[in-house]
């Protein structure tokens, strides 16, 4: 069995080279490589930022998912505005994500999207109420794939690949695994799955007024596509010497414990309907608030606001990923002096 341990700044590169030598087989029409049952294990779940050269990750969109995730909203207006791409995975005539993960945490089987009503059951509410009950408990756990709406007879472009996930509380720290039948290397395990269910943890944890422990990920197919264009890029650099890792330099902000109930949440909400957080709101909550907005800048064309919100953050590993993206983009387009001027001197 295959196995990656630490963030994944320090086993992407290798893991893509392996990955790339394993067999290939066809799915859906399309070919790639594939290795079976591998296990990715983080051993501290805040060390989640992505910030390996010529990746060209895009942390807003990384950093605003969970927020979609945690609001419970299957919208899609609400999360394109962050990838486009994502467009591709809509039902004809639908505007909302049938695999939305946050939909079924939060309102399993009971969301009716043209009623506007959610009385289906808040599995990660669940999940507390089970912790607190017993904080040794080995049944906290949330579902993620339905047979009724996944199953051979079922149309669409938007299957979950995640399907389940554990917490367990043990000695002030909650631990996580997530279970994943179909994970792209690019764009699920390293890109999306890490981010967003490390920080379901941690929001979990801090619930509980514990810590993040570590999360692992179980990927029953881990996989690349034939020409995968971040992996053809990557693989240009292969003998490049030039290596960043965010953690060589930073440590992460971590969330902290709910000053009163309800806290976790209410930050989710404000930051999912566009306001602003208190002034005493937890710094990574407001890490948060300040990509979000840094993002709302740079659609609007403001790349000088874009990078003093961006900058201006508590959470110095996310600050880093964001100024370096607004850095690509201004260099893309001939607006480095913007970028530099909006920056201010360096020492």
């Amino acid at each position: 069995m295959t196995e990656f341990i630490g963030h994944a700044n320090q086993w992407f590169a290798a893991g893509l080279s392996a990955l790339l030598g394993a067999p290939r087989i066809t799915s859906r029409g399309r070919d790639c490589r594939e290795l079976l049952h591998v296990t990715t294990r983080l051993p501290d779940a805040r060390r989640r930022v992505l910030t390996v050269p010529w990746r060209r990750a895009n942390p807003f969109f990384q950093i605003a998912e969970p927020v979609w995730i945690l609001s419970g909203a299957d919208n899609a207006a609400w999360i394109i505005r962050y990838n486009s791409r994502l467009a591709a995975y809509l039902d004809d005539g639908r505007m909302a994500f049938h695999g939305a993960y946050g939909a079924r945490l939060r309102y399993w089987t009971g969301y009716d999207a043209a009623r506007c009503r959610s009385d289906g059951r808040d599995q990660l509410h669940d999940v507390l109420r089970q912790l607190r009950a017993d904080p040794g408990s080995r049944r906290a756990a949330v579902v993620l794939r339905d047979p009724v709406r996944d199953n051979p007879d079922v149309t669409t472009a938007d299957q979950p690949c995640n399907i389940a996930a554990t917490y367990a509380l043990r000695a002030g720290a909650v631990h996580a695994a997530t279970f994943n039948r179909s994970n792209d290397y690019v764009l699920g395990l390293s890109f999306t799955n890490i981010v967003q269910f490390t920080m379901i943890q941690e929001f979990l944890a801090a619930a509980l007024g514990a810590s993040a422990g570590a999360y692992t990920q179980f990927s029953a197919s881990l996989h690349v596509y034939d020409g995968d264009p971040v992996a053809m890029r990557l693989l240009g650099r292969a003998d490049d010497p030039y290596r960043f890792d965010v953690y060589d330099y930073v440590a992460p902000t971590p969330m902290r414990a709910w000053q009163y109930a309800q806290e976790g949440w209410q930050a989710v909400n404000v930051l999912y309907n566009g306001l602003p957080l208190p002034v005493t709101a937890c710094p990574y909550w407001q890490s948060v608030g300040a990509m979000l907005g840094a993002w709302s800048m740079l659609q609007k064309d403001d790349i000088g606001g874009a990078v003093k919100a961006g900058a201006a953050q508590p959470a110095d590993d996310w600050a880093i990923a964001g100024l370096e993206f607004l850095h690509r983009w201004a260099y893309r387009r001939g607006r480095q002096a913007e970028f530099d001027a909006a920056l201010g001197p360096t020492s």
